[in-house]
C-alpha cells in the first residue's frame, strides 16, 4: 500500500507541475523583464521545450 500512495503522491506532483509551470511563467517573465532582470533570468516561455531536456 505504501508503494502505492508514493506512486500516486509523485504521479499527482508531476501532473500539477505540467500544468502550472507555463501558467507561473507567463505570470513571471512580464515583472522580470519590468524589472530589468536580463532575459537568462526569465523563467523560459511555455512555447520553450516543454520538458526542459
Amino acid at each position: 500500500m505504501l508503494v502505492g500512495a508514493q506512486l500516486g503522491i509523485t504521479l499527482c506532483s508531476l501532473g500539477m507541475g505540467v500544468f502550472s509551470e507555463p501558467m507561473i511563467a507567463g505570470t513571471l517573465t512580464p515583472l522580470f523583464h519590468a524589472v530589468g532582470l536580463p532575459e537568462a533570468a526569465a523563467p523560459r516561455s511555455p512555447s520553450s521545450s516543454r520538458w526542459g531536456w
